[in-house]
Formats: C-alpha cells, structure tokens, sequence
C-alpha cells in the first residue's frame, strides 16, 4: 500500500448545504455540534472556507471519517464512524440555538443522520419551531427521523426512492407514480 497524500476537509449534510449556498453567492450560515480538538480542526477548516459558522459547544470530540481511493481501480472507499452520543442538554441546545435565530431566517435547511442520543422526532421539532418563526424547513434525512418530520410538516424534504416508498406505505417503481405520491407527502 502506498499513500500517496491526505488531506483534511470539512464534510457533512449541513455543511454542505452551505458551502453550495456560499459558492453560488447566496447567504448562509451553518449550525453544527463540535468538540474536542476534532470540533476545533473542524471551525478552523471552516475558518479557512469563508464559511459563515456557529459551533455549538459538545462534550464529546467530533468525529472523524476517512475515505481511501483505490488508484488502480478508481474506487472509493468510506469509512463511516458514528457519531458523540449527545447528552439532553447538548441536544435541546442545538434545538434552541438554530430555532433562536434572529431574525429568522426565509430556510432553514437540515441533514444527516441523528447523533446518538437525539430522539427521533428532533427534526419534526426543529421544524415546528422553523414554522412558528416563519421560516420555510428543508429536510434531507432519513428513517423514523423523516418520517415523524414529514408528519409534522416540512416543505421540502429529498428522500431516496427508497425512503420515499417507505413514506407512501408501497414500493414505487417508476417516475411518474414517484412524482405523483411525492405530490402527496
């Protein structure tokens, strides 16, 4: 095995919402949990990006994936850690940090998986409380997480096919049946 470089990026659903916001010239400004000094090298890559950042302060380091790519095959390969198991109070904190934004702002954009320790329905509530402010919740998630958020109302969300034909309660085979039950969500 020969390592021919490595580099350092910050990453994430969220992050990414607003690195592709920034780059096409618009406002955004990302909300995220860190700690350690995993969560510190995370704020300076920000830092670095220009990116317009809020950490909120975690007991636990943040983690870190890796990614190994395959020259002679051009395949890569993701090595996935899981989250810090957050606490109730670090939680709640993030909740009621996003959800404080003044003024509010026209979208707040959500993704990724829950960290351990958040309850299932931490995006429905985020979006209550984005709705109660008069922001527009955009939600890309997965699991019971979409589920309960898609419940209690979100005004977009991006599901795969498959979560999509979990939500509909059937398998959903082409576009126009995805498209049409989407309609309904």
């Amino acid at each position: 095995c020969t390592v021919r470089g490595n580099s350092a990026a910050s990453l994430g659903g969220g992050i990414n919402i607003g690195r592709a916001i920034h780059k096409l010239g618009g406002e955004a400004v990302v909300y995220y949990p860190a700690g350690g000094a995993t969560g510190q090298a995370l704020r300076e890559l920000l830092d670095r990006e220009g990116l317009d950042h809020h950490a909120i302060p975690i007991d636990a380091w943040t983690r870190i994936n890796g990614a190994v790519l395959d020259e002679s095959t051009r395949q890569q390969y993701r090595f996935i850690a899981p989250g810090p198991e957050l606490s109730d109070v670090e939680w709640q904190r993030c909740l009621n940090q996003v959800a404080g934004i003044r003024p509010a702002p026209g979208y707040v954009a959500a993704s990724g998986s829950l960290p351990p320790g958040v309850p299932d329905d931490f995006y429905a509530r985020l979006a209550e409380r984005a709705r109660a402010a008069g922001s527009r919740f955009v939600l890309d998630t997965s699991g019971a997480a979409l589920a309960l958020a898609v419940e209690g109302g979100v005004y977009l969300v991006k599901p795969s096919l498959r979560e999509l034909s979990l939500l509909a309660g059937r398998e959903i085979l082409g576009e126009t049946l995805a498209v049409t039950l989407s309609g309904g969500l």
